[in-house]
This record gives C-alpha cells, structure tokens and sequence, in this order.
C-alpha cells in the first residue's frame, strides 16, 4: 500500500470497480502466499538437512496456513498507516517486529520464573501462539492447548484486517 501511494495509483485502485475490502483481501492473499512459501521452502530445509519430522501432518499444515494469514493480516494493518512514503512503514515495522519477537514464548517460556508482567507480555504476542502450534505439530512440548492457539491466531487476524480495512476506508477520511 505505501509504494501505492507513492506511484499515486492508490486512488486509481479505489475507483475500480471492487470494493475496498476485496483490494486490501488481495494484497493479504498476496502476503500469505508469499509466507506459506517461505515457510515450507524452510520446512523443507528442516525436513531435508537436518531430519526433522512432524508428529501431527495436519496440525503443521494448519498451524502454516493460520500463522500465514496471521502474519500477512498484521502486515497489511502496518502497511496501511497513512503515509506517502515507504520508508515511514519499514520505521512502524522496525518498532512493532522485535518487540513482538522478544516479548514471545521464543525468548520468555510461560512456566519458571517468568514475572506476572512478563507472562503478560507473552499472551499478548501473536508468535507465541504460533510458536506454541508449531512445537505441537513437530512433536516437541507446547505450552498452551492447539484450540487456544489457532482461535486466537484467527481472532488476531480478523482484528488486524479490520482495522487496516477501517484505516484505508476513503470514507472515513472525508468525515
């Protein structure tokens, strides 16, 4: 969306004849192919090189196609800050990713000797719940039940569309 704006064909795209919610649905569609791909092009990797096995086929697969659509939903919500120029969403992008990364089940384990506050943090993090579907589906310990995890992944995703379908609402702007 900011390259868009920046081409000046972001207005061109909202005369067109489909709604504003179907154009941001493509661009996350777009997003969540290209993640899906990246994910099983390093699957394959883990697969191949080093061995790996998933314990739960199905639940891996869901657990990719969940944490796709997660992942391009909160990619579309950051690229729809209204701005002219690109650089303004890698700054927003710089600020969001790692905190969501280090406040995650990767770098902070629910159990031990976390704190409250930092128990907190994690539940609000999308990569835990993500995290905590992939360790499921290989076999290796999870934290959290997958019927928390995948509902929650989902919930987050349909926030983040939402809000980005709000934000990029021409409607709302002339208000």
């Amino acid at each position: 969306m900011p390259f868009k704006r920046t081409a000046r064909t972001f207005s061109r795209c909202l005369t067109a004849p489909k709604s504003l919610t179907w154009m941001v649905f493509g661009k996350t569609l777009a997003g969540f192919f290209l993640g899906v791909a990246v994910s099983v092009g390093s699957l394959l990797v883990g697969v191949i090189g080093y061995g790996t096995s998933a314990s739960s086929p199905a639940l891996l697969v869901l657990s990719l196609l969940a944490c796709g659509m997660c992942f391009s939903c909160l990619g579309i919500l950051a690229g729809s800050m209204p701005s002219e120029a690109p650089g303004n969403f890698m700054t927003v992008l710089n600020f969001v990713c790692p905190p969501l990364l280090l406040m995650s089940v990767i770098f902070m384990p629910p159990g031990g000797d976390a704190r409250l506050w930092a128990r907190g943090l994690v539940a609000i993090s999308p990569l835990s719940y993500a995290h905590d579907l992939l360790r499921r589906s290989t076999g290796l310990a999870a934290f959290l039940s997958w019927w928390l995890d995948l509902p929650v992944l989902l919930l987050y995703a349909a926030t983040c569309f939402s809000l980005a379908a709000w934000i990029l609402n021409p409607s709302r702007l002339r208000a």
